[in-house]
């Protein structure tokens, strides 16, 4: 059975997580992650990602899912 530790989502504390500028489109994006949960056996993790306005392109290099709390 795979387990979770999380933290107190309020304790995230968010840090630099660059755009290729080769993505951006318009504008001047500015992103900023930090890791949630983790299972235990590290296959798994979920982040928070939060972002400044712009357009841009972006790969990704594994299955994700994204629930969006606010913004467009």
């Amino acid at each position: 059975m795979t387990s979770f530790q999380s933290v107190d989502l309020d304790g995230v504390v968010l840090a630099d997580a660059p755009i290729d500028p080769e993505w951006i489109i318009d504008g001047a994006p500015v992103a900023q992650s930090s890791e949630w949960v983790t299972s235990s056996d590290g296959l798994t993790t979920m982040a928070v990602w939060s972002c400044t306005a712009g357009t841009f392109r972006w790969t990704f290099g594994c299955d994700e899912l994204v629930h969006i709390i606010e913004g467009e």
